[in-house]
């Protein structure tokens, strides 16, 4: 069997919102042939956020100053 390159494409997708880790999603139409692209969605633990089902949670220090101000 003869070496054959990787399939190189530059494709954008938006990802849907609330995707969950193990989710995989098929954009119809993205390659070249019209074939389906199918990505599988890995979410990595991040410092700063922390998930709660669909919802991103940040606890953030806020001043009292920026509280009565707005900033």
């Amino acid at each position: 069997m003869g070496n054959k390159e990787p399939y190189k494409k530059m494709v954008e997708i938006k990802i849907p919102k609330g995707i969950d880790n193990g989710q995989q999603v098929r954009f119809e139409n993205m390659l070249d042939n019209n074939a389906p692209l199918i990505v599988d969605f890995r979410i990595l633990p991040n410092l700063r956020f922390e998930r709660r089902n669909a919802d991103l949670y940040c606890n953030q220090p806020v001043s009292v100053l920026d509280l009565i101000a707005g900033g």
